[in-house]
């Protein structure tokens, strides 16, 4: 019998759909198919809705450096302090699990020049239970630029680093129909 999902893997649900938002406009669900260079079932042809590092960074607390700059485009690093590394490892395993069941499709390499384009991608189980749990990052696109999920790295010479990236603190998107009800004044 499974047991439910651990409230790191829904928060991680939630990144996904609130990162195919930031990409789509509405967050959306991919179907996996079988192809001939991988054994599992994979989506080709899309960004991934999230992987290993930017789990890491959002929920984890793992940090982003400065690492130099060519040009007005930055070059970042995550933290690799022994808290940082076990915090990579915490999300690998959560990802992992996530794919084996079923809420999650393998995103590989687009080719040998888009090698940070892999990860995994929400599937209709996974942009399900993952859609309570999306959380509000302000400045998603720019941590999204700076760890080079977002197509085309564009020059934004004001979105670089100088110091350490913090981790965002996150709040639960809520819609209307999520609010708790409104005390009744009448109530005692």
């Amino acid at each position: 019998m499974s047991r439910g999902l651990s409230r790191l893997q829904l928060r991680i649900l939630g990144l996904a759909v609130a990162v195919s938002r930031a990409r789509n406009g509405v967050p959306m669900a991919r179907t996996p198919v079988r192809h001939s260079d991988y054994r599992v079932r994979v989506v080709t042809g899309v960004w991934a809705d999230i992987s290993t590092p930017l789990a890491a960074h959002v929920l984890g607390g793992v940090g982003l450096r400065p690492r130099g700059r060519i040009g007005d485009l930055q070059k970042v690093w995550l933290e690799t302090t022994p808290a940082a590394l076990s915090v990579r490892s915490v999300m690998s395993r959560a990802l992992g699990s996530l794919l084996k069941r079923g809420l999650l499709a393998y995103k590989p390499y687009r080719s040998a020049e888009h090698h940070l384009d892999h990860g995994f991608v929400l599937t209709t189980t996974g942009l399900a239970a993952g859609l309570p749990h999306e959380p509000l990052v302000s400045d998603l696109e720019r941590r999204l630029w700076l760890l080079k999920y977002g197509g085309t790295k564009e020059r934004r010479p004001d979105w670089c680093l100088n110091e350490l990236l913090p981790s965002p603190a996150l709040a639960l998107a809520l819609t209307d129909h999520d609010r708790p009800p409104a005390p009744d004044p009448r109530a005692r």
